[in-house]
């Protein structure tokens, strides 16, 4: 970060006869994040750790985001007041440590938005990104409102990346990201009945439904079941 910075900074200057340093494509893409131009993702799950992020981020003067924050109910209090946001996940999961009461992971989100800390959700891997939403429910089902549930989905998790002014909420001059259910979009049993990605139908086909149609087909084939 140290060198990012001061890459940026001799990289900026103009004095005649001044030689910059040689081109460093790390250091350049580092730097409007150590500057504290752009949001820092850090990965930190204990309070301890969480603690230890908000010294360096107060150090270096950073725009810092936490992800993962298992244990950020511990330190509620101190990210609200440090304006730090936390991206919160996995809700379904085990304590995080065998001190904590059994519903540490699914009430978390509750006592974070309760402390006034700005929150989204995640899971722990791009595969498990369908069950985003059944993360949040479970977070509503221990404590956290339907509607803020809903918001950290969207507008609160455009908020938290900085990407309010692209997407998030449905407005005009926003990239238009849309889903239809049929019902509550945090229970599972409601149905997806349109999805618009930039404003266009992209359809409900996927690997999955063509699954389902192929082994149902099957089962109708004469000679397969019995009528």
């Amino acid at each position: 970060f140290e060198e990012a910075r001061e890459y940026a900074r001799v990289s900026g200057l103009t004095e005649p006869g001044l030689r910059h340093p040689a081109y460093d494509p790390r250091l350049e893409a580092l730097a409007p994040f150590a500057l504290g131009l752009a949001p820092v993702v850090f990965s930190a799950n204990r309070p301890d750790q969480i603690a230890d992020v908000l010294d360096f981020a107060n150090e270096f003067a950073l725009d810092v985001i936490i992800s993962g924050g298992r244990g950020a109910w511990k330190v509620a209090d101190r990210l609200a007041l440090a304006d730090v946001p936390v991206i919160v996940g996995p809700v379904l999961s085990m304590p995080l440590m065998r001190s904590d009461p059994y519903d540490a992971a699914y009430s978390n989100a509750s006592l974070l938005q309760r402390a006034g800390v700005q929150i989204a959700f995640r899971t722990d891997s791009a595969w498990d990104a369908r069950n985003l939403p059944y993360q949040a429910a479970m977070a509503v089902a221990f404590g956290l409102s339907e509607d803020d549930a809903l918001h950290a989905l969207t507008a609160g998790a455009a908020d938290v990346l900085g990407l309010e002014s692209e997407i998030g909420r449905l407005r005009s001059g926003l990239r238009a990201d849309v889903f239809v259910t049929q019902g509550s979009p945090l229970q599972i049993t409601s149905r997806a009945r349109q999805v618009f990605v930039g404003g266009r139908d992209v359809g409900l086909k996927s690997r999955h439904t063509e699954l389902y149609e192929t082994y149902r087909d099957r089962l109708h084939d004469a000679g397969q079941v019995s009528r």
